[in-house]
């Protein structure tokens, strides 16, 4: 009776299906702690891998929990390339990789199948490092290996997840039509291995690739590359290093900003640090225009609206020459003024006092800054005016001792080009410190090449540069720093080959490298201390 029972409720065929479609549609289970260990390949389930005389046409690679395959086009390489697409698919917890039936292995040839990041768990999507599976057609599998290290070139930081690319064909062209021959990634310390090689000659390529197709495709996919072919030979063991750098694109405007009457923006695609810029003749007069980064901000005066704007940029050195035109927005826009600066200070006493504004300033109203010291009016000839850059306010005064300041500025106390003033009190502190607060830095750099130009740089921990010399026909660099915040400091020299006055980067396409950096952390600098540094550059 119970086995009729069950049989009225659910008849054999309904227990087949439901046993059935648990069965192929496995969800991920929850709760419990987080699994961090990555899928393992279920070797008695698995075809046996590093075979030789290889002639299977079907791999199955059996793993000991269930997984998921993404994006296997890009993400399964084998090297050396397959003339046909294979078919790669999962069954289960088994991973089947079949041949095109019309493929043809070489012969005496080893293959690696590298498997990417295409295997992740179902639950928390752990990938297999280094998945990969090697088999030969011959009697042997190659040995051979490449080892290296990859950099970045500004940094001299390692750089994980590159790829180090192997090609057997030596055309220039190859690593943007091709994947590799042979490849590895590196790991967090920046090192790669490539292993199972044959003897011959390659070219060698290290790419950070963007879009994980195994190609250089995109301009902003940094790269790194070897001179000439590296030769492989049972008895040498090759030892690359790649130093990474991004190609300079050419500069275009990426977007125009001209909503504001008496504002304009143009955004590039890179940063600049010089720019030629011309307004048309009526607005030439009483404009300003700034470069911050990848930017150009223009402030110009309120005129007719019947008026087209014209603005001419170039930059010879790119062969950049472009012009932006538009007409003036109808509406009256009155563009307010913002402080843009920090709310304390601590100056040196070599240092000069600036408050930076968020546009040009037009007018000082010194009755509206009020300044007390310990909680006293404080008016012993100070001055105030206006910096090179308009759009910073500059302040002196005698300055004999230490001391803490408090500076109020008052609604009206600046007013921009546009006849506008902050709205609410803007309270600074400010500390004239002692000097035994501040260090002294004694810098001695030394040059390899008295016919080559460099650049020298020192910049603080935040890479903010503090001075920048051109050295040309000499090995020898002195300067003494006065009254420096402690902290840590470095010391950049870039190889200015050409002798142009800034750093070229590298170009493959021209088989030319970037022009090389060399830094240096000098020893930190401690408050009321003098600082003797000698820096050698070798690159």
């Amino acid at each position: 009776m119970k086995h009729l029972f069950w049989q009225y409720l659910f008849p054999s065929g309904l227990i087949l299906a439901l046993l059935y479609y648990s069965c192929a549609n496995p969800v991920p289970p929850t709760g419990g702690a987080k699994d961090t260990t990555p899928p393992k390949i279920d070797s008695l389930k698995s075809t046996p891998n590093l075979s030789t005389h290889f002639k299977e046409k079907t791999i199955k690679l059996t793993f000991d929990e269930w997984v998921t395959l993404t994006d296997a086009f890009n993400q399964v390489v084998v090297s050396p390339p397959l003339e046909k697409r294979p078919n790669i698919e999962m069954k289960g917890k088994t991973l089947v990789f079949e041949f095109d039936k019309e493929e043809k292995l070489k012969e005496n040839t080893t293959y690696i199948i590298n498997f990417g990041n295409s295997i992740k768990d179902l639950r928390e999507g752990n990938i297999p490092p280094n998945l990969k599976f090697i088999f030969s057609t011959g009697p042997a599998i190659d040995s051979l290996e490449a080892k290296g290290l990859v950099v970045d070139l500004e940094t001299g930081k390692a750089e994980k997840d590159v790829l180090v690319m192997f090609y057997e064909d030596t055309s220039d062209s190859i690593v943007r039509k091709e994947k590799p021959y042979y490849f590895a990634k590196t790991n967090d310390k920046g090192a790669f291995n490539v292993e199972y090689m044959k003897a011959g000659q390659y070219k060698v390529f290290a790419l950070v690739d963007n879009n994980f197709n195994y190609l250089f495709d995109l301009p902003n996919e940094k790269i790194g590359f070897m001179d000439s072919l590296v030769t492989l030979t049972d008895s040498t063991t090759l030892s690359l290093n790649f130093k990474m750098f991004e190609e300079e694109q050419t500069l275009i405007i990426t977007d125009e900003i001209t909503r504001k009457r008496g504002f304009a923006k143009l955004a590039f695609n890179k940063e600049i640090n010089d720019l030629d810029v011309r307004l048309s003749d009526s607005f030439s007069d009483d404009a300003f225009y700034e470069l911050s980064k990848d930017s150009l901000f223009i402030w110009y005066s309120d005129v007719d609206t019947s008026l087209v704007m014209n603005i001419f940029i170039s930059l010879p050195r790119e062969n950049f020459l472009d012009t932006v035109s538009f007409k003036m927005p109808q509406k009256e826009n009155k563009i307010g003024l913002a402080y843009q600066g920090p709310k304390s200070f601590t100056l040196s006493p070599l240092d000069t006092l600036f408050f930076e504004f968020s546009t040009p300033i037009q007018n000082i109203d010194t009755s509206k800054i009020k300044i007390t010291l310990d909680s006293l009016p404080y008016a012993q000839n100070i001055n105030f005016s206006v910096a090179d850059n308009p759009r910073k306010l500059k302040i002196e005064w005698p300055r004999e001792k230490p001391q803490k300041y408090a500076f109020e500025l008052q609604p009206g106390a600046i007013t921009n080009m546009y006849e506008k003033s902050f709205t609410d009190t803007i309270n600074l502190q400010v500390t004239d410190a002692d000097i035994s607060e501040f260090g002294d830095l004694n810098l001695k750099v030394i040059f390899p090449d008295s016919s080559m130009s460099y650049i020298y740089r020192l910049t603080d921990s935040r890479e903010k540069i503090l001075d920048e010399s051109l050295i040309a026909n000499d090995t020898l660099f002195q300067k003494e720093y006065k009254t420096l915040t402690p902290g840590k400091y470095i010391v950049y020299v870039i190889e200015d080959s050409n002798a142009n006055g800034r750093r070229d980067s590298g170009n493959y396409e021209e088989k030319r490298q970037p022009e090389r950096i060399f830094k240096k952390n000098l020893e930190d600098l401690r408050k009321n201390w003098e600082l003797e540094a000698d820096v050698k550059v070798k690159f």
